[in-house]
């Protein structure tokens, strides 16, 4: 099961949870347990000259550990797609 952005954000605001600047293992954990998770996904894309870099982390709730991680180095914005999808691929296999 898939828990859409809004309904996080819905539930996160009814518990008073700030999820602002939320990047932290601990924060996501925390957010995990509130949303009544197994697996959180947490991500950040960044642009250093002309490259840019997304960076994917798959965080069990449960043990409060990263299970996966991948970091992807691309010249371009397509191939950010390419990237993307691959890692989405990885992911979609540590969860089955």
């Amino acid at each position: 099961t898939v828990l859409e952005r809004a309904k996080m954000d819905q539930i996160l605001k009814e518990q008073a949870f700030q999820q602002t600047g939320c990047t932290q293992l601990e924060c996501a954990v925390e957010a995990g347990k509130l949303l009544n998770i197994d697996t959180v996904v947490m991500g950040s894309l960044g642009k250093i000259g002309k490259k840019f870099i997304l960076s994917v982390r798959l965080v069990s709730i449960e043990k409060a550990e990263v299970i996966m991680a991948d970091s992807v180095s691309v010249r371009d914005e397509e191939g950010l797609i390419t990237a993307g999808a691959r890692i989405a691929a990885v992911i979609a296999e540590k969860i089955k």
